[in-house]
């Protein structure tokens, strides 16, 4: 399996039992902070632990699922990215903060698995990923490419040489490569390798034949 892939577009998402939307419905709608509906203490509004940590655990298990073990931001296999103990760095990521909207915490759509790279201070971490709010979360807009309400490639497409250019100007495609670091000689150096390898139809530049690509192919290299 590559250590790379180009996501345009997750294609399902997390459905919760009518039990578990109750549950999720008294913690949105509680006094409690985001942090402490969370993973906090829960039992004060009559809601277990357990069965939050529940849906909790369902999460990631439904997202691993979905995503084939890839980050959907930079597209990397999470034990690429992060070293295969860093697969315990994978987070459950709220799209939408959970600090600054907490009515979207539990929201399907606002979670997704991101690599504790992405989702660091360092890149996305508590950002306001909205600009302009509505209490339907599908008519909220966003400002960088939304993993389910979006299409990449109206927004970003690969060039042959790994690097990603905006679609017409795509403000969102611009947001999305500075917000995450996509320009970064790292992720330009792996999609290219990603682009050889699909072309020749291997699933890693190592089972390439070097001395026959470099004669097919020098322009790559």
């Amino acid at each position: 399996m590559a250590n790379y892939r180009y996501i345009e577009k997750l294609s399902r998402e997390i459905l919760y039992s009518e039990e578990e939307q109750q549950w999720i419905d008294t913690l949105i709608n509680s006094d409690l902070e985001p942090t402490r509906i969370w993973s906090g203490e829960v039992n004060s509004i009559g809601v277990r632990r357990k069965d939050r940590d529940s849906i909790i655990k369902k999460i990631k298990k439904e997202l691993e699922e979905i995503q084939e073990g890839y980050c959907y931001y930079c597209g990397f296999k999470f034990n690429f990215r992060v070293g295969e103990r860093g697969v315990k760095n994978i987070h459950r990521e709220h799209i939408a903060p959970k600090s600054l909207y907490k009515a979207f915490t539990f929201t399907s759509k606002n979670l997704v698995l991101a690599c504790n790279i992405c989702n660091g201070d360092d890149y996305k971490g508590d950002l306001n990923t909205i600009s302009s709010l509505d209490s339907d979360y599908d008519n909220c807009n966003f400002n960088i490419i939304h993993p389910y309400l979006d299409n990449k490639s109206d927004h970003l497409s690969l060039e042959e040489d790994g690097t990603l250019a905006n679609v017409n100007g795509s403000q969102k495609g611009k947001n999305t490569r500075e917000m995450f670091g996509l320009d970064e000689i790292f992720h330009i150096e792996n999609r290219r390798q990603y682009i050889i390898c699909k072309s020749y139809n291997v699933g890693s530049i190592y089972e390439l034949n070097l001395e026959e690509l470099l004669l097919r192919n020098r322009a790559v290299f």
